[in-house]
């Protein structure tokens, strides 16, 4: 979703915070509290400055942090940090 420009209501679980920080994409509610969801929900989609904000964000940071070519680049460093193929 953030690679296409949408924000994103993620539970505060699992790796979904720490998604969100290094992103900048979204935001996260209090997970199992449909109320919360609903709320978190109803506040993002009534500011659209902060949506167009969160897309922008997340859409950058995919690009820059988590494309094929990046992931790529990344491997190949550790790969040869660690000298595999000799």
């Amino acid at each position: 979703a953030m690679a296409a420009g949408v924000p994103v209501d993620q539970p505060e679980v699992g790796g979904f915070p720490e998604l969100i920080a290094a992103t900048r994409g979204g935001i996260t509610y209090k997970p199992n509290d449909a109320e919360m969801l609903a709320s978190t929900l109803e506040t993002l989609l009534l500011d659209k400055s902060r949506m167009q904000e969160l897309a922008a964000a997340g859409r950058e940071s995919v690009a820059d942090g988590f494309s094929l070519d990046r992931m790529a680049h990344d491997m190949l460093k550790v790969y040869s940090e660690i000298n595999i193929g000799g």
